[in-house]
């Protein structure tokens, strides 16, 4: 029998040895793939790492690193073995592996550290290969699209041809994550940025972007928009930007590149003129960061690109000046051949004459092939030497002020038409370049009306002189001129009235001719002015406004003396006021003498004349049209005379027979008056007392607007007296029911207008009716 305990071991260790071989092995293989990132890596080298421990059922592994982090949460206080994902300078990550936490807990072999060593160095081996084949890639892209930009940059003939050949270049040779393209509005820059262009952007967050590329209060933008033109290429990751410094709209930016594993950026700013133009946006994914050679790149690209925006630029501006230029040339040939004022053109050097318009052509009536040069024209036009003489002193002078940048005008000269008739006229000399350009304004027509409108003026001065209506102009109330009349109307002399107040020769203060000033414009002044003789008189005054010889304003007056007219005027106003005493004095007779046969409505007319003119007033008519109401009601029952006393005088009610008569005396009262002349018809209004806005009154049942409107008023007022007093058959009824029943035919019988006023006037304003 033999002790085999020992062999037992060495299996045991070839076995677990064998186990690390082929798990690293297995390693190697995955490593030497080709990853796009290295999260798929390690998901698979954490599911091929347990083989290669001793107890593979009980191993636990943990990686965390800039990739991500892996596996299960490391326990506390556990033994276990860490190895570190670096390079000479950095780390990545650390691949942690430990035990199930048990009693009888596995102890690591040494040669276990040696395995995650060679693993984390494969790992990171792996890491630092997909780096260089990044940078390689894009530098491959820069290269490429340094090498197509300018390809496009040499081939484009504008801007809207070089970005959108940009952009399929980008397409084309697309290396980068994400990519974007935004340009200021039109060229302006006050503009705000707006997305021209972006690669692999879903459309969701575009509206986000727009947004935030506009507010230059974001980091990011703030940055390269004030360091331009010193900065050339702006790079940074995402967490250099602290995100209380962002708007809401960036903010959402960043946090859509994160979820995109984007981290680098570069934004390349594009120049015009010197002024920040726009930029290009460059994302990498992953921890790529932008080295000096690729930064060198993208600032060869910037500048290619600015340097062709400033050739497009410069080449627009070029276009644009250039058809300027002849937009405005035509428009000279198009104002100078089309103008309505005679113009010539003459070349500075030789004094040729290169052009005339049409309106010097009909103006003159001379053409371009009438004369070669200045000379011959001032022959032509100018047939006096010592005229000739004069205007070429006048022309040296002119010549040598328009060349020190002054436009010329020249005095008043009379032109020898090729008709021979005679032109006033005036011009103003102009230089450009090596032209004069000479614009003449015809003043014939002008002098010509002035000379009229001195003789129309001369003989107006004439009229006015021997008019025997009083004129004269004031200004501030002095007077300027006054005409002989006007000076005969106060008994002075000329001379002894102008440069005076007028004031002096008049009654009123400024406040009282304020006052007296006519509400009618068209209506006279009525102003007393005291003659020399002490004697005042009364001038009718109409005044306008005017511009007098010295060009500022003044006041023209006419005066008519109506002292006498007025005497006249006001001894018929006072034989008028006369008659009209007469005439009130005699229907009042006429009311006495209808009062004699009724006694027992005695005062009844002249109480219904003063409610009748009461009323009146109350609906807004004028004195006269009130006191007339007065008059009228003095004589509405003057047609009582033709019917019996007995029925007049009756203490019972009438009989129908009797009623009839009694309804007589409204067309009786008209019989008697319509032949009698008033200013009113007294006759028709007295006629009309009884009738009713329905149609049920008498005599002859009018209705509505048929009946006068003093008869309207002069019902309700004989309503309202005949209820509130006594009658030979009742006691007085009282105001109270006359009201009610004022109310109760309002609109129907009675006028509605004429009720309203009557209520108003009673009940509201406490009228008393006269007894």
């Amino acid at each position: 029998m033999h002790d085999i305990t020992d062999r037992q071991h060495l299996l045991q260790d070839v076995q677990k040895r064998a186990q690390e071989v082929h798990c690293l092995n297995q390693i190697n293989q995955l490593c030497n793939h080709t990853y796009s990132d290295m999260q798929e890596l390690l998901i698979k080298v954490m599911d091929i790492m347990p083989s290669g421990f001793s107890h593979p059922e009980s191993v636990h592994l943990n990686i965390q690193s800039e990739w991500g982090n892996f596996g299960e949460e490391i326990p506390v206080e556990t033994l276990c073995l860490k190895s570190a994902f670096a390079n000479d300078t950095q780390e990545f990550g650390t691949l942690t592996v430990w035990y199930d936490p048990i009693s009888e807990m596995p102890v690591f072999l040494d040669e276990e550290q040696g395995l995650i060593d060679h693993i984390s160095s494969q790992i990171t081996d792996v890491y630092i290969r997909l780096q260089s084949q990044g940078r390689v890639a894009r530098l491959t892209y820069l290269y490429q699209l340094l090498s197509e930009t300018n390809r496009v940059i040499a081939h484009s003939q504008n801007q809207p041809q070089l970005l959108a050949e940009l952009q399929q270049v980008l397409l084309k040779l697309g290396s980068f994550a994400k990519i974007l393209i935004a340009l200021k509005v039109d060229n302006q820059p006050e503009s705000p940025l707006v997305l021209q262009f972006h690669h692999n952007i879903s459309a969701e967050i575009l509206p986000t972007l727009q947004i935030a590329l506009q507010q230059d209060q974001n980091p990011p933008l703030q940055h390269i928009k004030h360091a331009c033109p010193d900065v050339d290429v702006y790079t940074y990751t995402l967490d250099d930007i602290p995100e209380d410094k962002i708007s809401p709209e960036y903010r959402i930016w960043q946090q859509y590149l994160k979820q995109q594993q984007v981290q680098q950026v570069a934004l390349t700013p594009l120049l015009l003129q010197g002024q920040f133009w726009g930029i290009v946006g460059l994302y990498t994914a992953g921890q790529i960061e932008f080295d000096q050679e690729q930064i060198q790149l993208l600032q060869n690209l910037s500048k290619d690109f600015s340097f062709a925006l400033e050739r497009f630029s410069a080449e627009q501006r070029r276009q644009i000046a250039e058809n300027h230029s002849q937009h405005m040339e035509q428009r000279f040939k198009q104002v100078f051949f089309q103008s309505p004022a005679p113009m010539q053109i003459i070349s500075m050097p030789d004094e040729r004459i290169v052009a005339v318009n049409l309106a010097y052509e009909n103006w003159l009536g001379y053409s371009l092939n009438d004369f070669q040069n200045r000379e011959d024209w001032l022959k032509q036009v100018a047939p006096d030497p010592q005229q000739r003489q004069l205007m070429q002193q006048n022309w040296q002078v002119a010549l040598q002020m328009a060349k020190e940048g002054k436009q010329v005008q020249f005095p008043e000269i009379t032109l020898i038409a090729k008709d021979g008739s005679q032109r006033i006229a005036q011009r103003t000399l102009t230089i450009v370049d090596n032209d004069i350009i000479l614009a003449w304004a015809d003043l014939t027509t002008i002098r010509q009306t002035e000379q009229a409108l001195r003789d129309s003026e001369q003989r107006f001065r004439g009229m006015v002189e021997q008019t025997v209506v009083g004129i004269y102009v004031l200004r501030d109330n002095q007077y300027l001129y006054v005409n002989p009349s006007y000076a005969a109307m106060l008994g002075r002399s000329v001379s002894q009235i102008i440069g005076h107040n007028i004031l002096e020769f008049t009654l009123a203060t400024p406040e009282t001719q304020a006052q007296e000033a006519p509400e009618d414009s068209n209506a006279p002044s009525i102003v007393a002015f005291q003659h020399k003789n002490g004697q005042i008189r009364e001038f009718a005054l109409h005044s306008r406004h005017i511009t007098w010889d010295d060009d500022l304003p003044a006041e023209i007056v006419m005066a008519q003396d109506i002292t006498e007219q007025k005497q006249v005027q006001d001894q018929i106003a006072r034989q008028l006021e006369q008659l009209e005493a007469t005439m009130y004095g005699t229907l009042q007779a006429v009311s006495t003498m209808v009062e004699l046969r009724d006694p027992y409505t005695a005062g009844h007319e002249r109480r219904v004349g003063l409610i009748a003119s009461a009323i009146a007033k109350e609906m807004g008519w004028d004195e006269k049209r009130c006191l007339q109401m007065e008059e009228i009601g003095l004589v509405h029952d003057i047609g009582k005379i033709s019917i019996p006393s007995e029925i007049l005088t009756k203490p019972s009610c009438l009989t129908p027979l009797e009623m009839e008569m009694m309804k007589g005396h409204a067309q009786a009262g008209y019989e008697i008056l319509k032949d009698v002349p008033f200013n009113i018809p007294i006759a028709e209004i007295i006629s009309q007392h009884h009738e009713r806005m329905d149609g049920s009154g008498y005599p002859k049942g009018l209705k509505g607007d048929e009946i006068y409107h003093e008869a309207r008023v002069l019902t309700v007022a004989d309503v309202i007296e005949s209820m509130a007093t006594h009658r030979p058959y009742r006691a007085s009824l009282g105001t109270d029911v006359a009201l009610a029943e004022i109310l109760r035919g309002r609109g129907t019988i009675y006028d509605a207008e004429v009720c309203d006023a009557a209520v108003r006037l009673i009940r509201d304003k406490g009228y008393v009716l006269p007894s």
